[in-house]
């Protein structure tokens, strides 16, 4: 394709004019070749900057979109192409980076107010609103064994899942390599899918969508170059090749897709997708009920269920709707909601959560009884790999193990466990700066309202030598600041207290694990010495919070004899951000940057249920307390192994091994170590497409004595 321009040496702006012509026909591909020849030839010029952001996020190449919006944005800041920082905060909820996305969603809609009509304000008002609903969701534990499921030859293959009957998995396919459209069913073995048989295919036309009425017949989508509509087979057998439109829910100059057909009270019900007159925006869900066999009167579900945005891939299990939404609350792209009620009377739409959404597309949610539901997402396996096609999820409900009555009470921890970490930030060397003392009368609420009335002084600092528009970027991150870390780390302390109160009051002895950090304007001696103030303030705060009500249990006197301990875990500069000023003279760099700011605070990580509060002895000897694994992938998986010794002379029980989330799997061979013996505990992280330094803990705990803590951490990586 190249070759004849390359020979005769175009300009960058030839190129520019080449890639434009292939993106007015949206072949994106092609228009990405040409404009990343532009950029190479001169990457000075802006249009070339734009336009290869573009076609890189047209074309699936997110970071490098984010990086080359990111260089038009520096030099333009939103003049000649309003919509950067939309694309941009788009981008970045993709990746997972949601409070990036909303600092970027509220610039825009600031700079952009006076066009408040406009698709792309309207969406990103709505992404304001989801992405603070990201932030303060609380993941529940995983019930799920979840696997890819793929071919053995494993070719690049995109797979929608369909249905399930018979025990084999119908799916509609498009093979990449062949460029064909195809159905096929197989069987399933642990993940690969096996005894695959193509059931329908096609280069012209694509099928997908199967389903079956009770009268046997199947349902399915049917697109060529015109459009899609739903046919239906007439013959006895699954000849998809032998089948008629559905004119009874057809329509003129729109498109119709995805059909599921179940039954709601008794009656039988067509679900579908349709861009027709009278929806609510975009795609919507409708519906058709069945007379003698035939689907007729199709209604739109409603606003409820639809929005704005696109409403796609319905199912209907046990009383409830899910489908697909890129408008409802949700992790990015195409999430999972689900809506109990029936077409006459619907509820409220809910997110199915983090365990079957991530920030791609998740679709297709089908449930096989009780326990076993499938979905497709183009997730990526790992960041190495480019964001291309659906794959198949099973997800299988883990079998529930009798837990006795120690691990019970740890179990019931994992609401207060769920809200953690609450993050507290400071101001510059408080408490009590110029100190050397390692503790201080001071309380978090006194060094809280102190960071509050600094507001104007950071406001100052901040925007000081900046143009109109640089200043206005920095005071928009500024309240973000306040109102997305400082006042929402105090939000959380206070439901954190309330849920602690009520553990306590259950008669629960429990050790909360505080963690400090600092900027490295100070050696970290110092630091050490403030971190460790810091978390005396948070210690003070509690003792005298609520009217004292947490007193007699961290003083040992409460009548039930629960007790609250903290245990402080200090960091010096040594594990401070490495890109964070520590030159004295530049205040605006080393104290009131964004940076500076965010490495200013003490985590309550843990909440650790204690069963011997006082005894201090302990029969297992450890080779290591922690291990970093240092740079990780965001979707990979790493592994450490720790050595448990036994100490003593008699074999050694260990009574429970619980990790502070469902990201940290610890394995061990045997719950029993043998007299003087040792046993191997695998630790196993995965990220979940988490970003940036992160701290994880498995607890050891034995019948009588003082649990051990394991810390892992790792820096994970965009």
């Amino acid at each position: 394709m190249f070759a004849s321009l390359d020979g005769m040496a175009q300009s960058p702006m030839a190129y520019l004019e080449f890639g434009d012509s292939y993106a007015q026909k949206g072949q994106w591909e092609e228009a990405y070749a040409y404009y990343s020849k532009a950029v190479a030839l001169d990457s000075t010029i802006f249009l070339a900057i734009y336009k290869m952001a573009e076609a890189a996020q047209k074309t699936k190449r997110y970071q490098e979109a984010l990086n080359f919006f990111e260089k038009s944005y520096a030099k333009d800041e939103g003049k000649l192409m309003p919509d950067e920082l939309f694309h941009m905060a788009s981008i970045q909820k993709t990746l997972g980076r949601y409070e990036d996305a909303l600092v970027n969603f509220k610039k825009y809609t600031k700079k952009n107010s006076k066009n408040k009509k406009s698709d792309n304000y309207k969406k990103a008002m709505q992404e304001i609103e989801t992405c603070t609903w990201i932030l303060s969701y609380k993941n529940k534990k995983a019930e799920y064994d979840v696997k890819r499921l793929h071919k053995r030859e494993g070719e690049e293959q995109s797979e929608n899942i369909n249905k399930i009957e018979s025990g084999k998995i119908y799916y509609s396919a498009f093979n990449h390599a062949s460029e064909e459209w195809q159905i096929e069913k197989a069987g399933i073995d642990d993940s690969l899918l096996i005894d695959v048989e193509v059931v329908a295919k096609s280069k012209d036309a694509s099928y997908a969508n199967l389903t079956s009425s009770n009268a046997g017949e199947w349902y399915f989508t049917f697109c060529d170059s015109t459009g899609c509509e739903i046919r239906k087979t007439i013959s006895a057998t699954l000849d998809l090749n032998s089948s008629e439109p559905l004119r009874t829910i057809g329509c003129n100059n729109c498109n119709t897709s995805m059909p599921f057909i179940t039954e709601v009270d008794g009656e039988e019900y067509l679900f579908f997708v349709s861009d027709r007159m009278g929806g609510e925006g975009g795609m919507d869900i409708w519906f058709a009920k069945s007379s003698n066999g035939t689907f007729i009167n199709p209604e739109n579900a409603g606003p409820i269920v639809n929005t704005p945005g696109d409403e796609v891939a319905p199912s209907y299990y046990n009383g409830a709707l899910y489908f697909s939404s890129d408008w409802h609350k949700g992790f990015g792209g195409f999430d999972i909601v689900k809506i109990t009620g029936t077409p006459s009377k619907w509820g409220f739409p809910e997110n199915i959560g983090k365990e079957f959404n991530s920030s791609y597309n998740d679709m297709y949610y089908r449930e096989q009884g009780d326990s076993l539901i499938y979905l497709s997402s183009n997730r990526p396996a790992d960041e190495k790999v480019e964001i291309c096609c659906n794959d198949i999820f099973e997800y299988k409900k883990k079998i529930t193990q009798k837990i006795d009555e120690q691990q019970l009470a740890i179990e019931s921890l994992s609401e207060l466990n769920s809200i953690l970490p609450v993050t507290l930030y400071f101001h510059n060397d408080e408490p009590n700066p110029r100190s050397v003392d390692s503790t201080t009368v001071l309380t978090y609420y006194e060094a809280y309202n102190s960071y509050l009335n600094r507001y104007d002084e950071y406001k100052k600092a901040v925007t000081l030598g900046l143009s109109v528009e640089g200043a206005e970027d920095q005071v928009s991150e500024l309240d973000d600041f306040y109102d997305l870390k400082v006042k929402k780390g105090f939000a959380d302390l206070r439901l954190f207290k309330k849920l602690l109160l009520s553990e306590l009051e259950q008669g629960k002895s429990i050790k909360i694990q505080v963690r400090g950090f600092a900027s490295p304007r100070a050696k970290s001696d110092y630091n050490k010495r403030l971190t460790q103030r810091r978390i005396a303030s948070l210690v003070n705060d509690m003792r005298i919070a609520s009217d004292s009500v947490f007193a007699p249990y961290m003083n040992g006197t409460a009548a039930n004899g629960a007790q609250l301990v903290f245990e402080a875990l200090p960091f010096g500069e040594d594990q401070s951000a490495k890109n964070v000023s520590d030159d004295l003279k530049n205040e605006k760099e080393s104290i009131y940057s964004r940076g500076a700011r965010l490495e200013r605070k003490i985590e309550i990580q843990t909440a650790i249920l204690e069963k011997n509060l006082a005894g201090d002895s302990t029969s297992i000897y450890l080779e290591e307390e922690s291990f970093d694994f240092g740079k990780i992938s965001k979707f990979g998986t790493v592994h450490h192994d720790f050595i448990l010794k036994n100490t003593t002379a008699f074999p050694l029980q260990i009574d429970s091994v619980v990790a502070s989330c469902g990201c940290t799997e610890p394995v061990l061979p045997d719950m029993i170590i043998p007299a003087n013996g040792e046993l191997t505990m695998d630790v196993g992280f995965s990220p979940f497409g988490g970003r940036g330094r992160e701290f994880k803990f498995v607890t050891i705990y034995l019948h009588g004595e003082k649990p051990r803590v394991i810390t892992i951490s790792a820096d994970i990586q965009d």
